[in-house]
């Protein structure tokens, strides 16, 4: 298990971050996510594909959970190189209600500039309309008849569009910490008005 300590191969570290979960190796498995996004911060694209891929299963079982929780860590010291994909993954319009809750909790810390931070904006107020959306068709007329967020099914946990919902906003307040424009602070604010 000393795999990701004595090595910055992405080849290892991704072995280690998608291996079958074994009780007590959440840290290390943490830890390679934290290796991957230093190095995905510092160029190497292959991180970078390592630590976005547990991000794009739709159910994911029960491995790929533990390594989106740790992806989701290392993404979010990767910064500016992240944001274009993650854009890519929150307008997707197919995008997986997991996609989605990982993607926002990863685009609001990683997006810096004024830009960055306006586009992930855009993106996740379309992501929180398409999921209000399916929050009212399923619950048959919204808020007042929404219900638990998320449950354990079967040894997964399977998230609700209430919890992707919260996931953005919670992204969208993390990117108000870094507005750097008046104009930047009204398109937010415009974004997160409805809610």
């Amino acid at each position: 298990w000393n795999i990701c300590t004595t090595s910055n191969t992405p080849g290892e570290c991704s072995m280690l971050l998608t291996s079958l979960p074994i009780h007590g190796d959440e840290a290390r498995r943490v830890g390679a996510a934290y290796r991957l996004g230093r190095a995905a911060a510092a160029g190497q694209k292959i991180a970078l594909v390592v630590l976005l891929r547990p991000l794009t299963n739709g159910q994911p079982s029960v491995e790929e959970q533990a390594a989106r929780r740790a992806a989701v860590n290392g993404l979010q010291i990767v910064g500016s190189a992240a944001v274009p994909s993650l854009l890519d993954l929150l307008q997707q319009p197919s995008a997986s209600i997991h996609t989605v809750a990982s993607s926002a909790d990863v685009i609001g810390e990683c997006a810096m500039t004024s830009e960055e931070i306006v586009d992930a904006a855009q993106a996740l107020h379309d992501a929180m309309t398409r999921l209000d959306q399916l929050i009212d068709a399923d619950n048959n007329g919204g808020w007042p008849g929404r219900q638990v967020a998320s449950s354990s099914e079967g040894g997964r946990w399977v998230v609700a569009p209430e919890v992707a919902l919260v996931s953005c906003l919670l992204a969208m307040a993390n990117l108000t910490t870094r507005v750097v424009s008046a104009t930047s602070c009204l398109i937010i604010y415009v974004h997160l008005r409805p809610w």
